[in-house]
């Protein structure tokens, strides 16, 4: 008896049972029900394109306006402006900056201040610097490295960091297109508002661009003009001391940057002619009334011209004494400091044989240690500043010994021969040179204070010098989804109607099978 095998339904046309699967039947279906799948797919695409359009244009969305900018002054690495005073690059956003470039341009109409202050921020962008801190950071992690290599990196790191640009930051505001905007153009004259104000307020308000010299006012002479019946030998002391100050400004104010070239509107004489001027003022005409004064004892009050004297010589003694001291204490800082550093190249020296063992040990924190190290003063600039902190120190006690000659050699010469009231017709004839001399210093002073103003004016442009636009405001938009999510999201959508559709097609097949 032979038994006969029934033939399964997914047999091939030549018997065989290769696993394969029969599409006619679902093709066939597909093609019965085609325009019922037409309009399937119809569905589909104009649901997908509904969804596009809402995620792009209906969801919620930013306009994002950035301009971007460099702080040029020295120190703003630092958070310094150059008379000193702290700085932070967020003062451009700064309450006073804000509602006068929101009053300016009149945006009460577009959004009240609160949203209008809330929309700003500022980034810090210095791609520069961390690309090389990188570079250095895989450079200095290297076990390899002798001490002599490492060290001339860290040098070559540090100087690269210096002559980098200075870091670069983007002036952002954002605002939701649901609120009431500001125009594109409006908008864009403000961030340069934003800017330009902010310079001004630093200027004229914290005097940041003001160079650290305090140039002397005419009031100080004036004030002394206008005093009656004082004593010529202090008078004229006070004057002595009012020209040689005067004169040690101007040499303070020559050193900036074309200040020697610079003349007063008005006489049209330089600096150096005022200087000049000054000097020539102490030597023959202050100092030969003094001696006049000394020699015949003119004063209208012997005891206290002693007293003043006496004190004058007291403070200046006082003076001196500190100055010296402050000589020494430098002296010896700058002698143990270099010591200290030669024992640590010897220290070094001894320990190269042992450079094997050490440089494996740098661990993670080693670049962190580095960039403090770039940071600080280096060896040769911490020499030179004790130096010429010494030389400063050295100058001022030679001018305190000088000055305690002088006032040692008036009191020894009025003790001496004694002192009496003297006339009043040689105290007039005093006060009458004075008062000449003091009119002269009052006018140099004048001239002063209009070159000084002429110099700063032609160097500290508060535009030019506290920032540069690095590139222009412009706008973008900003969606609530990024597009590249929205093209995902629908992407997904679209997988999904195409698998539904593939499942209807299966159910209606086998739908048509059962029947």
């Amino acid at each position: 008896m032979s038994l006969e095998y029934e033939k399964t339904p997914l047999a091939n046309n030549n018997g065989d049972d290769d696993g394969s699967v029969d599409l006619k039947p679902y093709i066939q279906t597909l093609r019965a029900h085609r325009k019922t799948a037409f309009r399937f797919l119809l569905a589909a695409a104009a649901l997908f394109i509904a969804l596009s359009l809402f995620f792009l244009l209906l969801s919620p969305k930013e306009r994002v306006t950035e301009s971007r900018v460099r702080f040029l002054f020295e120190g703003a690495e630092e958070g310094k402006y150059p008379n000193g005073d702290l700085f932070s690059p967020l003062e451009p956003i700064s309450t006073v900056v804000l509602q006068e470039v929101y009053v300016t341009n009149d945006l009460k109409r577009f959004l009240p201040y609160e949203e209008f202050k809330k929309g700003f921020t500022v980034l810090q962008r210095n791609l520069e610097r961390e690309q090389l801190e990188a570079d250095y950071k895989a450079r200095l992690g290297d076990p390899k490295m002798t001490s002599v290599e490492r060290d001339r990196l860290i040098r070559e790191y540090r100087e690269r960091v210096a002559a980098l640009r200075s870091a670069e930051y983007s002036l952002i505001y954002s605002q939701e297109y649901a609120l009431s905007t500001i125009p594109s153009e409006t908008l864009r004259k403000v961030m340069v508002d934003v800017l330009s104000v902010w310079a001004r307020n630093a200027d004229l308000r914290k005097g940041a661009l003001s160079y650290r010299i305090s140039v002397f006012s005419p009031k100080m002479v004036a004030a002394q003009l206008a005093v009656k019946g004082g004593d010529p030998v202090i008078a004229l002391d006070i004057l002595r001391n009012h020209v040689q100050k005067v004169v040690r400004n101007i040499d303070q104010i020559m050193d900036l940057p074309g200040a020697a070239f610079v003349e007063d509107d008005k006489e049209g004489e330089k600096l150096i002619d005022i200087r000049n001027r000054l000097v020539e003022m102490e030597r023959f005409q202050i100092n030969p009334l003094i001696g006049r004064v000394r020699s015949q004892g003119i004063t209208r009050d012997p005891a206290g011209t002693i007293s003043y004297l006496e004190n004058q010589l007291f403070q200046l003694n006082l003076q001196r004494r500190a100055a010296q001291e402050r000589v020494k204490l430098l002296e010896s800082s700058l002698k143990s400091y270099l010591q200290e550093r030669g024992s640590v190249s010897q220290g070094r020296g001894s320990a190269s044989g042992n450079l094997s063992a050490v440089i494996p040990q740098v661990n993670a924190d080693f670049f962190d240690k580095v960039m403090e190290i770039g940071q600080k003063t280096s060896d040769l600039e911490y020499r030179k500043s004790i130096t010429e902190r010494i030389i400063r120190a050295g100058e001022e006690l030679v001018f305190l010994e000088r000055d305690a000659r002088y006032y040692e050699e008036f009191l020894r010469l009025f003790q001496r021969r004694g002192l009496s009231r003297a006339g009043e017709a040689q105290i007039a004839s005093c006060e009458a040179k004075y008062r000449e001399i003091a009119s002269q210093l009052f006018r140099s002073i004048q001239e002063i204070n209009t070159i000084y103003g002429v110099i700063a004016k032609q160097n500290l442009n508060p535009d030019s010098l506290l920032y540069t636009v690095v590139a222009p405001p412009f706008s973008t938009t900003r969606y609530a989804l990024s597009k590249g999510k929205v093209l995902a999201l629908c992407f997904l959508y679209w997988v999904l109607a195409v698998l539904m559709g593939m499942l209807w097609v299966w159910v209606k097949t086998k739908q048509g099978d059962a029947e």
